[in-house]
């Protein structure tokens, strides 16, 4: 029978050799990462990545399992490897599987590299086509009536943002989104005269887009594009306000809404979608009023609403519509809180003392986020403020639990700051606040500026556009 502690120690040798070769991997991912012109295929990091991940599992595992029960159990667990021999050589030899493939792919021949380069560019130019032309042959099947010039002229009336330019931006953007089921075929197949289909975006920096008024009207406009029967209802209602002889009038929300309501009757069934009303800022109650009462209005009406979890807007729609919660992927909140902590490394916007701290931030961040892509990123700009990793293990202990916390926790370290710098970061949140467009940053800095015996700006006056960015980016 083989003797325990010789056991132990082959392990051990074992594990020794694993965290080498891990190391190595590592190493070689990041060296992978920042070749300008990378050669290996995208399964090959993804399966690298998989062992890694069940690695890291284990370990975690047995981590936490150290700290619970009695003292005896766990003197007994501490002693316990978290991998079984046979376990260990199966990792061992993946990891060293692994370091081969990708070593074999980064000692490839310059040339054939190069020429690898042009040929993926060339297909992703194909695809980019494709995806254009897949963009275009949607919108074409969205307009199921044949267009002349007054029908234009009626159409243009009501459509007071391009929602289309919007989707094909969107589009070009989330190319994956292409892999949705039902993301070709059966989403045209749904465009038919038995079915229509209406979207909007609601933008905080277009305030055209937050009008309730303007959201009906080009709901309505893109139904009557699909439809004969919905046109003529639409185009009744535009003789009404454009009288050939009279004062022309602008349409009315409860009339639009009577509108659509009509004009939905002429579908077996009508899909509506309205993303970011909770950008409407003042018109958000106005908005979501008039999408629920074309909703329980319209039997064959169904509607999907976007937003941001917010009291008010769940107590407007509770009555009418069904809260589903979507919170992204754990396994998308790790790979985005990865990117983003080398990028920020890269920058040297973080500065870390060692490898096992970015390990940490990587764990708690992925732990606590809440599937709020947005907390971790607020996370991480406060790490990148602290000036050690003794302090960056500190605050991670003590993450805020939500995004309301977050920006408190962000206001009061701007309390805790000079008189200058509150003064400056109340100024530049007033003038954004109240400011109807956007502000240039030029304009913003000559604005902050400004102080009550200012006669004049010159240079030395001017509040640095850096010092905006540093204190106002979150």
């Amino acid at each position: 029978m083989a003797d325990p502690l010789s056991i132990s120690a082959s392990i051990a040798g074992l594990l020794a050799d694993l965290a080498t070769e891990t190391q190595e991997l590592a190493g070689i991912d990041e060296s992978d990462e920042n070749s300008q012109e990378p050669t290996l295929r995208l399964d090959h990091v993804v399966s690298c990545r998989k062992v890694l991940l069940r690695v890291e599992l284990s370990i975690s595992k047995a981590v936490a399992n150290f700290d619970t029960g009695k003292s005896r159990d766990k003197v007994a667990r501490a002693l316990k490897w978290p991998f079984t021999s046979t376990e260990t050589k199966e990792i061992l030899a993946e990891v060293v599987r692994q370091k081969g493939t990708l070593s074999l792919a980064l000692a490839a021949d310059t040339m054939s590299s190069l020429l690898q380069s042009l040929t993926k560019q060339g297909h992703m130019q194909d695809q980019l086509e494709d995806l254009g032309n897949h963009v275009k042959e949607t919108l074409q099947v969205m307009t199921n009536i044949k267009l002349d010039d007054e029908r234009r002229r009626v159409l243009g009336f009501f459509t007071t943002t391009d929602q289309q330019q919007n989707l094909t931006q969107t589009a070009y953007q989330e190319q994956e989104r292409r892999c949705w089921p039902g993301s070709s075929s059966e989403v045209l197949g749904l465009s038919s005269t038995s079915a229509g289909i209406a979207f909007f975006f609601c933008r905080y920096k277009d305030n055209a887009t937050q009008q309730p008024i303007n959201i009906l009207t080009t709901i309505a406009a893109q139904l009557a594009r699909q439809n004969a029967d919905a046109y003529a209802v639409l185009d009744e209602y535009y003789r009404e306000l454009q009288p050939p002889e009279g004062v022309p009038t602008s349409p009315a929300i409860w009339k639009m809404a009577e509108v659509l309501e009509t004009m939905a009757v002429c579908f077996g069934a009508v899909y509506i979608v309205v993303d970011g009303v909770d950008e409407c800022d003042d018109h958000t109650v106005d908005v979501l009023s008039a999408l629920s009462s074309i909703v329980e209005n319209g039997p064959n009406i169904s509607m999907c609403i976007l937003s941001r979890d917010e009291q008010g807007i769940r107590q407007v729609l509770v009555e009418t519509f069904v809260h589903i919660e979507i919170r992204a992927q754990a396994s998308d909140i790790r790979l985005y809180v990865a990117a983003e902590l080398e990028a920020r490394i890269r920058k040297r916007q973080l500065r870390l003392g060692s490898m096992a701290m970015k390990d940490e931030i990587l764990r708690a961040l992925v732990d606590g986020n809440g599937g709020m892509f947005r907390w971790v990123a607020l996370q991480l700009d406060y790490l990148c403020e602290l000036p050690r990793d003794k302090d960056r293990r500190k605050a991670l202990q003590s993450l805020p639990p939500s995004l309301d916390e977050t920006y408190r926790r962000i206001l009061d370290r701007i309390d805790a700051k000079g008189v200058e710098i509150r003064r400056l970061v109340q100024r530049c949140l007033t003038f954004v606040a109240v400011t109807d467009g956007l502000l240039e940053t030029k304009e913003l800095q000559q604005a902050v500026s400004i102080e009550d015996d200012t006669e004049n700006l010159d240079d030395e006056s001017i509040v640095d556009d850096g010092a905006i960015f540093q204190h106002c980016s979150s």
